[in-house]
Order: structure tokens, then C-alpha cells, then sequence
């Protein structure tokens, strides 16, 4: 897939570049010659300064070279020979910085043509645009490793020729708008889940350890062998983790949904009280208005006596009688209950929406959890699946099956309390086989 990658380095005449530069020195310690050495290697072709001939037209894997210029350059640079050896000439100091090089990792998603117009575009509008001349090679042997040389001039150029240089191309501030523009002018090709981010690892949160360009070096080759294997088994500790941590959890929601178990439970005992406090309150509730619309009975038949009413002694004791009861039977509904008579219906709905509360309680909080465990496992399986199906699925399966017999588990287990763990251990072992069976 596509990678990013883009370097820059300054080519100058006081520090040869050791391989390249050796490549196409031709006497002794004489560095001006490192410029168009680097340009024929660069282009594969041949370049000559001095009567001194860097020759590079048997290299492989040249597949396009271009000169493009500003409007405000001489047409004959169009011509790599006088371009490069018009740049020497400019610079008079030993140590005179002579060309800028941007190298870029080209899509291996992209052919050719695509290659081209993604690089001319870019090179178009962050460098020729703002005056500076670019030497583009294109190298691709066909290995997987596409990548673009572009050559940069450093000196303000005019039909007369170079002039000064341009400080402001060296604002090391330049480097990650570049970077960012590269990215952004290949990802305008390349499908989404292919797009290249200008980012570090580190800023994009990817724990892997970033590679080196190897180029011709033999070290470098080496190291990157070394760290893809460093990588390879980051990702496979990973992976491991993340198995070894969805079973954790799936024995971890084992104990939560027994302790919701046994909250519903205690919830059940919980409504079952409820309840009965509404069955009473409404029992005594009734008892009381039934023996209160009796006494207002009595008050009316009274009432309506004469005065010489024979039963009016009797009626009047009665009703003495039953204000008494009345009385008694509110006191003790107010101790028993702890509110007024009055207030028992506004009692009731309180008590009634309380239980609503708890059953829905009940319901949900065991059905998550069984829900969450069942997704779990569900997600541990196909993960599980997918790590045996790569090619190092059975490096993946030992780094587990180790993680899995160390004596303190890692993970979420060790959040929870290590009493509660060991007092359900069993139960919780014979479903982590069940759990195993199950795959």
C-alpha cells in the first residue's frame, strides 16, 4: 500500500555525500563536482563540467526525467548539461550550497502517468511557481519502491541567469507545509482507506516504530529489517492483548451479572415490601372511610330526630362509640405508616412509581450485561479468528496462551477486588471452558 515519504537535504560543495558523491568524484577532494555528479545519478544520464564526465547512462530503473523551468529562467535550461553546470558557476565559496533535493515516495497504487502528473502538479506549485528551477527523475525498478528525485535550485533566476540567493526557501517552516501538500496531492487519487498521512506515528497515535529510507545503504537495510521485525512483534503483542482482554472481560461480565442476579434479588425482596405496604396502606385506608361514612350515617339519622325521639340516647351513644373507634384506628394508621390518613393516596403513587423504578431495574440491568458479554464474546471469536488466519497467526495464539498463564492476569480482571474473583473461581473457570469449547 502507499506509504509517505518525503526528505529534503541540502547538496553542497563542503561536505561530499559520502556514496553518491564518491560515485562521480573524479580528483581527489574537488567537490564542485558533487552537483552534477548528483544530477546524472539522479537522471541517468550524462553530464560533463570541465572536461570531467559523470556518466550514468547504464543506470537501471530511470523511467522519466523532466526539467521545468519558471517563466522568468533562460530557455537553454531546459538542457540538464548547461542547467547544472550554469549552478557551479554561480557559486564562488568552497562551501557553497549549490542545490536542495526533495525525494519523495511515489503510490505503488499509481502507474506511471499517474506518478508523473502527481509530481509535476506538485512540484509545479510549490517550487516552480515560486521560482525555482526543478530537475524531476522518476526511479522505479519495478521492486515495489517508486520514488521521485527532485532537484531544487537555490538562487533567484532572471533570462540573464542566476542572481542571489533566496533565503526565505530555506524557512525550515516550508518543510511541513511540503509535507502536508505531498500528502494531500496524493490523497486526491488514492481511496480512503489507502490515503497516506504527512504526520508522524506518534501524532497520529500508531504505536510502531517508523522505518528508515534505505536507499544504497547496506546498514540501513539492515535496520529496517530490524525494526519490521521489532514491529511485527509489537503487532503481535497487541493483538495478543486485546484477545487476552476480551476474555478477561467476558469472565469479568460473568461475575457482574451475578451480582445483578443477586441485586435482583434483593430488588425482588425490595418490591415484594413495596408492595405490601400499598396493599396495607390502601387495607387500613379502606377501614377507616368505610367506619367514618358509618358515623356520618349515625350524625344524619340523629339529625334528623325529634326532640322526644325515643332511640336519641342510644343513637347518640353509638355514635359516641364509633367517633372513638375512628379516632384509634387514625393514630394508629398515622404510627404504623408514618403519615396522615389524608395523605395516602399521594403515599400510594410514590410507592407505585418506585416499584415501576425497580422492575424496570431489574430488566435492564441483567439484559445489558448479558448483551455485552454475548457482543464480547462474539468479538473475541472473530478476532481470534482473523489473528490465527495471518501468517503469523501461531506466533499471535502462543503470545496468548502465555499471557494466559501468568499468575496475575493483566487487564481488567486486576481492577476488581481479588477476594470477590477467588470466591466465584470455580464457577468462573468452568465457564471460561465453555467459553474456549464454544469458539
Amino acid at each position: 500500500m502507499a506509504i509517505f515519504h518525503l526528505n529534503i537535504q541540502i547538496l553542497g560543495r563542503g561536505a561530499g555525500k559520502s556514496a553518491l558523491a564518491a560515485s562521480a568524484y573524479r580528483a581527489g577532494d574537488k567537490l564542485q563536482d558533487n552537483t552534477i555528479a548528483a544530477a546524472a545519478y539522479r537522471s541517468g544520464g550524462e553530464l560533463n563540467i570541465k572536461g570531467k564526465t559523470h556518466n550514468y547512462t547504464r543506470k537501471k530503473g530511470v523511467v522519466y526525467t523532466e526539467i521545468i523551468l519558471p517563466d522568468s529562467a533562460p530557455v537553454e535550461y531546459q538542457n540538464r548539461n548547461t542547467l547544472w553546470n550554469a549552478v557551479e558557476l554561480s557559486e564562488k565559496r568552497k562551501d557553497a550550497q549549490v542545490a536542495r533535493e526533495v525525494m519523495v515516495a511515489l503510490p505503488r497504487e499509481f502507474d506511471l502517468q499517474e506518478n508523473i502528473e502527481v509530481t509535476r502538479a506538485f512540484v509545479q506549485e510549490n517550487f516552480v511557481d515560486k521560482g525555482m528551477i526543478a530537475d524531476i527523475a522518476i526511479h522505479d525498478k519495478g521492486a515495489g519502491n517508486p520514488h521521485a528525485h527532485i532537484m531544487l535550485t537555490t538562487r533567484q533566476v532572471s533570462k540573464a541567469g542566476f542572481g542571489n540567493k533566496n533565503r526565505d526557501w530555506n524557512n525550515k517552516a516550508h518543510l511541513e507545509t511540503w509535507r502536508e501538500r505531498w500528502a494531500a496531492a496524493c490523497n486526491q487519487r488514492l481511496p480512503q482507506e489507502k490515503r497516506i498521512d504527512h504526520r508522524t506515528l506518534e501524532a497520529q497515535g500508531i504505536d510502531r516504530e517508523p522505518t528508515v529510507h534505505e536507499g544504497r545503504n547496506a546498514d540501513r537495510i539492515k535496520e529496517n529489517q530490524e525494526i519490521r521485525r521489532r514491529n511485527a512483534a509489537r503487532e503481535q503483542l497487541k493483538i495478543a492483548a486485546n484477545l487476552h482482554n476480551l476474555k478477561e472481560k467476558y469472565i469479568v461480565l460473568d461475575q457482574e451479572i451475578a451480582v445483578a442476579r443477586s441485586e435482583q434479588a434483593k430488588i425482588n425482596q425490595e418490591s415484594q415490601y413495596i408492595s405490601t405496604q400499598i396493599k396495607d396502606i390502601e387495607r387500613h385506608a379502606e377501614h377507616i372511610q368505610k367506619a367514618e361514612k358509618q358515623l356520618d350515617n349515625l350524625r344524619a339519622e340523629r339529625r334528623g330526630m325529634g326532640w322526644f325521639d325515643k332511640r336519641k340516647k342510644g343513637l347518640d351513644s353509638e355514635i359516641t362509640r364509633v367517633e372513638q373507634t375512628c379516632g384509634r384506628a387514625r393514630n394508629i394508621f398515622a404510627e404504623q405508616h408514618q403519615i396522615p390518613l389524608e395523605q395516602a393516596p399521594v403515599q400510594v403513587a410514590q410507592l407505585g412509581l418506585k416499584l415501576v423504578s425497580l422492575a424496570k431495574q431489574i430488566v435492564f440491568s441483567v439484559l445489558e450485561l448479558a448483551d455485552t458479554q454475548k457482543a464480547v464474546g462474539e468479538e473475541y471469536k472473530e478476532k481470534r479468528r482473523a489473528a490465527k488466519a495471518r501468517p503469523d497467526g501461531q506466533e499471535i495464539l502462543d503470545r496468548l496462551a502465555r499471557m494466559e498463564k501468568m499468575q496475575e492476569p493483566q487487564g481488567v480482571r486486576e481492577q476488581l477486588d481479588r477476594a470477590k474473583i477467588e470466591k466465584k473461581l470455580h464457577p468462573q473457570k468452568k465457564r471460561s471452558r465453555e467459553f474456549e469449547r464454544s469458539r
